[in-house]
């Protein structure tokens, strides 16, 4: 928390709170974390607060989701050809998804 200019505590506010916060904070990229995880934050992407939404770490499938812009993956966990298992675009990346 000290190594950045702004922390906001998130953990008490709602969906709808934490997604108009994102938009009046400009934020320009949202990075979901849990995905489909218990206590997720689904609810406040599928508001689309950001312009660009991705989705990485916690679970390497899709969101299900069209607010949801890209998700993060490796050709192993997703070799080139499998697009339309997904809603969102794949970004690969070099070696390992982890």
């Amino acid at each position: 928390m000290q190594r950045v200019a702004q922390w906001v505590d998130t953990s008490r506010m709602t969906d709808a709170e934490l997604a108009q916060r994102v938009h009046a904070d400009r934020i320009d990229v949202l990075v979901d974390l849990t995905l489909h995880s218990s206590r997720n934050r689904l609810l406040v992407f599928a508001r689309k607060p950001a312009p660009v939404q991705v989705t990485y770490l916690a679970y390497p499938g899709t969101s299900g989701m069209t607010a949801m812009d890209y998700r993060v993956s490796d050709e192993r966990l997703d070799p080139p050809g499998c697009e339309a298992l997904y809603s969102e675009q794949t970004i690969r990346l070099p070696g390992s998804y982890w």
